[in-house]
């Protein structure tokens, strides 16, 4: 092992240890002792606390060691809903990493930090409490802090930081558990051991690799490590046609870059490792089942002993059991096309955590108590009556079950054959075509005409020199001579040979033939009848291959090769799966293969038995190492690795698991959900730096425990690139990533994906559902609701109003949406939501509906689903001015969102939002594709039609609609603009005054700060002059137009003083009918400062306006 690798896994084992070490809970903590804060304080333990550290020190033999002190406990209450036990009762929000001594004197850990546990973190998808007390984003904001203001040397000083940690993150922290039924205890804790539970699998690796001083031979972990950012060879052009053995899929075929994927996993050597970046909907399954199949296929073909081990694995229990539904929907029919054991579920067996086999069983998983079942006689008995009869079907005789692999091995090198024989008459096809052009593509009769011709030819000339004189004969050699006869073999030429030849084999110059030209033509003849020989055998390994003849026209190799994916390569994969069936009877007759020779590297016997059966065991990464710690020296027991949902996967969690595998294929897209990091960014360069690693060569290879990925390494360290010259620039190239790419989206319509396409994927993806929304909902749709955001106890934001408008859009389409799919709305609708918070408001207002089984969740709880129609509530309003809009940060989530719509997209939410962010981040580039919600108002038929709600202005549409409120405002109009402009004023001076002489009272509230230049107050002035009442106030942000009660304007547009040339393609406006004017005026002035005496003026014009008070 190189030094830099071992640097790597001491830096990642630190990782594991930081993000896993401390619970919420006094789950998995097996030391844990009451102590008193005030001896705490001092820096000591004392009483029962110093004896049972005592003991513990006695037992591992040891002087000192380290250890945790909990200065806060929370208990739950009985009234509250504690529960028998011990683990959620108590919560534990703050750890303080120490050491301590057999005296009991305690000091603050060296290079440790205060911990505040993870899961008790937004943003969070599930927590064991239901309840978290504040974000990770603030949380590393106060240990940036503390880390650069260094430790206290004393526990006091120590524990201080750490309230004041505790301080930032939850400020209102009693208070907040309190209302959850938590009560802080008298008493703190000491924690003598932390087991990583979750992660503990994964860290007996690291120490397993770490103690190997010469440790060698593990190239796919030096890979990994090595990550170079040199470019890798392109990816072939070929695809490996003969070499693809297997497909399990009747309906559809590889797409092209699917079978690119393919024939570049074929190219593996060991130690390499290949990334395939898979955006949503591009058929990444497929692919895999793909690698599965040939693995499978291959095995049986090389006689081997046992099948190919194939892994599949990914960071949570969601992503795995997400391929085990993969597997599942394999398609089966009667005869070779369906399990020969008749208790066989699935081709992926499963290995859960102990604590979840159980459940997993009842869910139909093939897990070890499966397969423990598996074993009993009874079972093997019926697995043999199966076999035997099916086996009887296939081959129309009966077969004793000792033959029936030699028989299924004969019938797939059979089958291999055709394949073979395919890509070998093609090619020599392919040899006819490039030697006979164009002529090559004629239909068979054609070609059979032209053979004919071409014979006829050659015998008018050899007649035509067998009827020469015998003068001319004899002297041929004269000029004179040579010339007549010549002009008679020019005629034969020109009147027999056939005109479509004629490229081929041109008319001779004169009347002077060449000695070869006979032979040339003769050879164009053989040529034409080898063409129809071949073309006939290709024909005849295509009917064999495909299982019914081809059309007359030859299909390319290509065309072929789609073909075969659903017959030929698929009843391959059938006969590779009944191959090891029977041999796996038979090795469970003879009693679990105990004759099978074992050494310390083989994997365990019943490992080998399994895999028979299930052509991929499937495993989080967490498990992983569990699996296969039985399989003797490390490394290389596992032949192919899988990682799915690779961009979820942190680099810490997957790094050892690599070094048990020989090649492995990394799929997934970092541009899609990112990892749940849990090390601070500036705990991990820490780490890192303790290693002597950068953490810039870190960053950029993607290998940080906080910001880092899976997908990332395997981009860099990827054996093959995908090159995109032609399609994109190179700095867009760049930016996708290495490795390949599936660019064939079939999921969502065009419409939809579009929207996915500009966001991350620079275009590449290629869009094959050209359908419409069989609803008649448009694609995007916006439905405006003016909410309110609420700030819920732990960080995470509700909105009721559009939880009950979700729920009520629902009711009110529930039947058109059940005529239109056939289905109930639990399979036709998710519904998706940033925040935690909403899911419950959400679930709640759509039970009121009478509405039960839609998904309701975060972007995880449809993480490789789909919908027909997904609703998405983006919670905060226009209220917020922008912020917390942390799904807006980065593409990740509204990715994932809106790729789970097959047909329809639906926001639901404060649409006025979408004008105060950038149009070209996440959320703004959605309101390029939103079609909104049309609402009535009484000015709709004063209005042209491009200026009513619901929509979303831009450009010169804010000047339109400026003149048009002026010229139809029966009332009240009330801007706020922020700057004021002379040059603007000036020139809607006219129209002003217009409006003012109709009686309509005008308002303008701008910002006395930012209206202080002379200029400025002189258009004030101008204004003022005109009746315009000029309402002052400070930190103006909102630019907003009321019109009456009828139509708002709220936006990014300085009515009275934007720039109308330099930014009118950028600003934005959303043009809606306002739930209540009045109070959304009277807010405005008031956050701005208004003099309260003028806000209670305006109070009592609104108050005596029935019109603006809507």
């Amino acid at each position: 092992m190189t030094d830099p690798t071992r640097a790597l896994l001491r830096y990642w084992r630190k990782s594991i240890l930081d993000a896993n070490s401390f619970p919420g809970t006094a789950a998995d903590i097996r030391s844990r002792w009451p102590c008193s804060l005030d001896n705490l304080e001092q820096g000591r333990l004392a009483g029962h606390a110093l004896k049972e550290w005592q003991r513990k020190l006695d037992e591992t033999r040891k002087e000192s060691g380290e250890l945790a002190v909990v200065p806060f406990v929370y208990q739950k209450s009985h009234q509250a809903g504690a529960g028998p036990g011990y683990k959620k009762n108590f919560l534990f929000p703050l750890y303080l990493p120490c050491e301590a001594d057999r005296d009991g004197l305690l000091v603050p850990r060296e290079n440790a930090q205060p911990v505040i546990p993870r899961e008790l973190l937004e943003p969070q998808e599930a927590t064991a409490y239901g309840i978290t007390i504040g974000d990770t984003a603030t949380f590393d904001l106060a240990l940036e802090e503390y880390l650069q203001q260094g430790t206290g040397s004393s526990l006091a000083e120590y524990l201080e930081s750490g309230k004041r940690i505790l301080r930032a993150v939850a400020p209102s922290l009693n208070a907040m558990l309190a209302a959850q039924g938590y009560t802080l205890t008298e008493k703190a804790l000491v924690v003598g051991e932390c087991p990583v539970k979750a992660a503990e699998h994964i860290k007996r690796l690291y120490d397993a690799l770490l103690s190997e001083t010469k440790l060698s031979g593990l190239p796919l972990l030096e890979t990994f490590c090595r990550a170079e950012g040199a470019g890798a060879p392109p990816a072939p052009t070929e695809h490996s046609f003969s070499a693809r053995l297997g497909y399990p899929n009747r309906e559809h075929s590889l797409a092209d870059n699917q079978r690119l994927a393919a024939a570049c996993v074929l190219r593996l050597q060991e130690g390499d490792m290949l990334a395939v970046n898979g955006p949503p909907g591009t058929g990444k399954t497929a692919a895999l089942l793909s690698f599965i199949a040939t693995e499978t296929v291959r095995s049986v073909l090389e006689g081997a002993e046992h099948p190919s081990i194939i892994v599949a694995a990914s960071t949570n229990n969601q992503a795995v059991t997400n391929i085990l539904d993969d597997f599942a929907r394999i398609p089966a029919d009667e005869g070779l096309y369906c399990r020969w054991i008749p208790w066989m579920r699935s081709f992926g067996s499963y290995f859960p955590a102990n604590n979840k086999k159980e459940a997993a069983e009842q869910q139909g998983r093939q897990t070890d108590i499966f397969f423990e079942k598996c074993r009993a006689p009874e079972s093997i008995r019926q697995a043999e009556e199966e076999m035997l009869r099916r086996a009887k079907e296939f081959a129309g005789r009966p077969l004793p079950l000792a033959e029936i692999p030699a028989f299924l091995k004969q019938e797939l090198t059979a089958r291999y054959r055709r394949l073979t024989d395919i890509e070998r008459t093609y090619a020599r096809l392919a040899a006819f075509h490039a030697a006979l052009g164009d002529v090559a593509a004629l239909p068979d009769a054609d070609l059979q005409t032209l053979r004919d011709g071409a014979e006829r030819f050659l015998e008018r000339w050899k007649s035509t020199l067998q009827e020469r004189s015998l003068w001319e004969k004899l002297l041929f050699f004269l000029p004179n001579v040579k010339k007549r006869v010549g002009k008679r073999l020019v005629n034969v030429y020109v009147e027999y040979w056939p005109e479509a030849l004629r490229a081929l084999l041109p008319q001779p110059t004169g009347t002077d033939i060449p000695p070869a030209f006979p032979e040339e033509a003769d050879a164009v003849r053989i040529a034409l009848l080898q063409c129809l020989t071949t073309r006939a055998a290709y024909s005849d390994a295509l009917t064999q291959g495909i299982g019914r003849k081809p059309d007359d026209t030859p299909l390319t190799l290509a065309e072929a090769d789609r073909l075969l994916d659903a017959t030929l390569r698929r009843s391959l994969f059938w006969l590779a799966v009944h191959y090891w069936e029977a041999v796996w009877i038979a090795k469970a007759k003879q009693g679990d293969a105990k004759n099978w020779p074992t050494t310390p590297s083989d994997l365990p016997r019943e490992w080998r038995m399994r895999m028979m059966l299930t052509p991929c065991a499937v495993v989080t990464f967490f498990m992983l190492p569990a699996v296969f710690k039985h399989a003797g020296p490390l490394g290389n027991a596992i032949d192919l690795l899988i990682a799915d949902e690779a961009g979820q996967v942190s680099p810490e969690v997957a790094a050892p698991s690599f070094a048990l595998a020989k090649r492995a294929v990394v799929v997934g897209d970092d541009k899609q959900i990112p990892p749940v990091w849990g090390v601070p960014a500036g705990v991990d360069f820490a780490n890192a730096a303790t290693v002597g690693l950068d953490k810039e060569r870190l960053t950029a290879k993607g290998q940080t425990a906080s910001g880092g990925s899976l997908m990332r390494v395997a981009q860099a360290a990827s054996a093959f690139t995908q090159d995109f010259a032609g399609q994109v620039d190179a700095d867009t190239a760049q930016a996708l990533g290495k490795g390949l790419y599936l660019v064939e989206h079939r999921r969502c319509i065009t419409p939809i994906i579009q929207y996915c396409n500009a966001l991350c994927y620079a275009g590449i993806l290629v869009p094959k559902n050209d359908g419409t929304p069989p609803s008649g909902i448009p694609p995007f749709l916006g439905v405006h609701v003016a909410g309110k955001t609420q700030r819920m106890q732990g960080g995470s934001r509700c909105n009721s109003k559009e939880a009950d408008r979700i729920a009520l859009w629902l009711a009110d389409h529930r039947d058109a949406l059940y005529q239109t799919y056939g289905q109930d709305l639990r399979n036709v609708v998710g519904v998706i939501t940033p925040f935690k918070a909403q899911i419950g408001l959400l679930q709640q207002a759509l039970a009121g509906r009478g509405i039960d089984g839609v998904t309701v969740g975060t972007v995880h709880a449809l993480q490789g689903a789909e919908r027909p129609v997904v609703l998405f509530s983006p919670v905060c309003t226009a209220d917020d001015g922008g912020r917390h809009l942390f799904f807006n940060q980065s593409p990740h989530m509204l990715n994932v969102a809106v790729s789970r719509a097959k047909h329809n997209f639906i926001v639901v939410g404060d649409m006025r939002l979408l004008s105060q962010v950038a149009p070209g981040s996440p959320y703004g580039m959605l309101a390029d594709y939103l079609t909104f919600e049309p609402v009535a108002s009484r000015l709709d038929e004063k209005f042209p039609p491009d200026l009513r709600p619901s929509r979303l202005l831009a450009g010169s549409l804010h000047d339109r609609f400026l003149q048009e409120a002026f010229a139809h405002a029966r009332s009240t109009l009330f801007i706020a603009s922020p700057w004021i402009k002379e040059k603007v004023v000036r020139s809607l001076l006219g129209i002003i005054q217009d409006c003012v002489m109709r009686g309509v009272t005008v308002y303008v509230l701008t910002d006395c700060e930012k209206c202080a230049d002379p200029r400025d107050m002189e258009a004030c002035a101008l204004l003022q002059n005109t009746g315009v009442q000029v309402l002052w106030g400070k930190r103006l942000h909102a630019k907003a137009l009321y019109c009456d009660a009828e139509l708002a304007v709220m936006g990014s547009f300085n009515w009275l003083s934007a720039n109308r040339e330099t930014y009118k393609q950028t600003e934005r406006g959303f043009l809606h009918v306002p739930e209540n004017t009045y109070e959304e005026i009277l807010n405005l002035c008031a956050e701005c400062g208004v003099e309260p005496e003028i806000r209670h003026k305006l109070e009592i014009f609104f108050l005596g306006n029935p019109k603006m008070a809507v």
